[in-house]
């Protein structure tokens, strides 16, 4: 029940709420949703730069790649923080591949368009990777 409440929280744009709603989410007995939650409060930590937390919340299995959510969201928790490891993350040539990834992410799922809290997941991620390029251009 508090997944479909993080995640509508997450769709208007409240991830303050979400994440406050999904750490709760993870002191209760344990069910199917909590590696979900987990998932966004990982994606949370990675674009706040806490990389080592987003790596403490991954740990388990691989999500299915089966599962859309899933699977999308680990590969964004994984572009951001591999971004951030790399010797050259504010050159223009890291934030190309970067973005490029991110639109092979999104086109390898077009369904992402459907889900809005996803959608929101993506659009923070390409505005996190032109932060962190630092220019205009790089935000078109």
């Amino acid at each position: 029940m508090l997944y479909a409440y993080a995640l509508a929280l997450r769709a208007l744009g409240r991830d303050a709420e979400a994440a406050a709603a999904s750490t709760a989410a993870l002191g209760l007995p344990s069910d199917d949703s909590v590696a979900d939650h987990r998932r966004w409060l990982a994606l949370d930590s990675a674009l706040d730069g806490r990389d080592e937390q987003s790596d403490d919340l991954l740990r388990g299995p691989e999500p299915d790649p089966n599962d859309i959510d899933a699977d999308t969201l680990h590969g964004l928790i994984s572009l951001v923080t591999t971004h951030r490891r790399r010797a050259d993350s504010g050159s223009e040539k890291a934030f190309r591949e970067a973005r490029d990834a991110l639109v092979a992410l999104t086109t390898r799922r077009p369904s992402i368009a459907a889900r809005p809290a996803l959608r929101r997941a993506r659009r923070r991620v390409a505005w996190h990777l032109a932060a962190q390029r630092g220019t205009l251009g790089a935000r078109l």
